[in-house]
């Protein structure tokens, strides 16, 4: 079992495996003061309007790796109760408009 924060604690390091620019600066994890959950931390190195440094986080459920697996998006959509948009949605675009000879306008 892998080290698991008390609730109200994290930990971030540095990225030294960074391969993109996009990629965070500091990654760790931590635990929820209230559900007493697990999660990931991303951070990266910013500066604001006014000039000072920070860091801009992001929070998530913990990765499980494992390829063939659920990813992110599914397992959030399940915890939201299925509303939200989920990456394998394919809706149909709906039928277009039958063109009559003559219509010169496309997008009527």
């Amino acid at each position: 079992m892998a080290f698991e924060h008390n609730p109200g604690y994290g930990s971030l390091f540095v990225n030294d495996q960074k391969r993109s620019p996009k990629a965070p600066d500091l990654k760790g994890n931590g635990c929820c003061p209230h559900c007493k959950e697990q999660f990931d931390i991303a951070g990266w190195d910013k500066q604001s309007d006014s000039g000072k440094q920070m860091v801009q986080l992001k929070i998530e459920e913990p990765y499980q790796g494992g390829g063939g697996g659920r990813g992110r998006e599914e397992r959030r959509d399940d915890r939201r109760g299925g509303g939200g948009f989920r990456r394998d949605d394919r809706r149909s675009a709906p039928p277009s408009r039958q063109r009559e000879p003559g219509d010169d306008d496309p997008w009527n």
